[in-house]
């Protein structure tokens, strides 16, 4: 069996998703170079060869979910059906409600509470995460704090397993009633 030999760069975006994987699962303390080698089926020496620390892998794994999260957005700007109105709400609820992209936000939230660079790399990436939902909503800026509230506070209550809340009677307070 021949096996196609990956560019550097291609590599380098296997061990990015792969790193989105193992730290939104495990946090940015808990993960290791190692468990994310294994994962993507490269040795650890060879993820240091691309990414000179974890945070540097940390850092550009931030810079791919903000990507994935974007492109999302930009999908269902395109998308004529949901250009207004509540369709386009429940679209970007749901882009923004992504299992292991809004997981990860929630260890890089974390993590940036910490490390300055880091939190630089969190501020634009935010940034440009409000700014895409912005143009789609309407410039509603209540809006779009409620949907980004509204999503982090929902996976950090997956998170911290207390996600039964809705059983308990229990509301988010950024939920609409």
């Amino acid at each position: 069996m021949t096996r196609t030999r990956l560019s550097a760069e291609e590599r380098r975006r296997q061990i990015t998703v792969e790193a989105i994987e193992e730290f939104a699962a495990k946090g940015f303390a808990a993960t290791t170079t190692d468990a994310i080698a294994r994962r993507a089926g490269v040795s650890q020496p060879y993820v240091f060869r691309l990414f000179p620390s974890k945070t540097a892998l940390f850092i550009a794994a931030s810079q791919n979910v903000f990507e994935q999260m974007g492109a999302q957005l930009e999908i269902i700007g395109r998308d004529s059906a949901t250009t207004a109105g509540s369709p386009c709400v429940t679209a970007c609820r749901a882009a923004l409600a992504d299992g292991v992209n809004s997981l990860f936000l929630v260890q890089l939230y974390s993590v940036a509470c910490i490390d300055d660079e880091v939190r630089a790399v969190a501020a634009q990436g935010f940034s440009q995460l409000c700014a895409h939902l912005l143009a789609l909503l309407e410039n509603d800026i209540a809006l779009v704090r409620t949907l980004v509230a509204h999503a982090l506070m929902s996976r950090i209550h997956i998170t911290f397993e207390v996600c039964d809340y809705p059983q308990r009677g229990l509301q988010l307070a950024c939920e609409p009633t």
